[in-house]
C-alpha cells in the first residue's frame, strides 16, 4: 500500500479489501498512486485475490492502468460541452425548451439520454 496515496490507502483498506475477500475480484478501481516526487497519478486498478488450493488467500494480484491523458480528454469534453450550453444560453434565452425546439439535445450531467419504448 505505500504506492497509493494516503486516502487511497485508507478507502483500499476500508472498502476495497472486504469486497475482494467477498467477490473474489475488483475491477476498474479509481485510485491515485503515489509518485516518486510525492505528486498523486490518477490510475485505474484491476484486483484479484489468488487463493490456493483449500481456498486460503494467497496473495492479491493487481493491475493498474494511468489515466491521466484520459482524465484531461474529459475535462476537455466537459469544458467544451459548458462553453457550448452557455453560448447556446446566450442565443436562446428561452431556456432548455428553445434547444428542443432548435433540433439540439443537450444532454445534463448524469441524465440518461437513451429513448425508452
Amino acid at each position: 500500500m505505500a504506492l497509493l496515496a494516503r486516502a487511497s490507502a485508507y478507502f483500499y483498506t476500508t472498502h476495497i479489501c472486504p469486497q475482494l475477500f467477498l467477490e473474489g475480484e475488483v475491477r476498474e478501481l479509481a485510485i491515485d498512486v503515489a509518485g516518486a516526487d510525492g505528486q498523486r497519478l490518477p490510475a485505474l486498478a484491476n484486483l484479484t485475490l489468488i487463493r490456493d488450493e483449500s481456498e486460503s488467500p494467497t496473495r492479491i494480484q493487481m493491475v493498474v492502468f494511468p489515466v491521466e491523458r484520459r482524465r484531461r480528454h474529459e475535462r476537455h469534453l466537459v469544458a467544451g460541452r459548458q462553453a457550448l450550453a452557455q453560448r447556446l444560453a446566450e442565443r436562446m434565452p428561452d431556456g432548455p425548451q428553445s434547444n428542443s425546439a432548435a433540433g439540439l439535445l443537450i444532454p445534463s450531467a448524469g441524465s440518461d439520454t437513451t429513448a425508452s419504448t
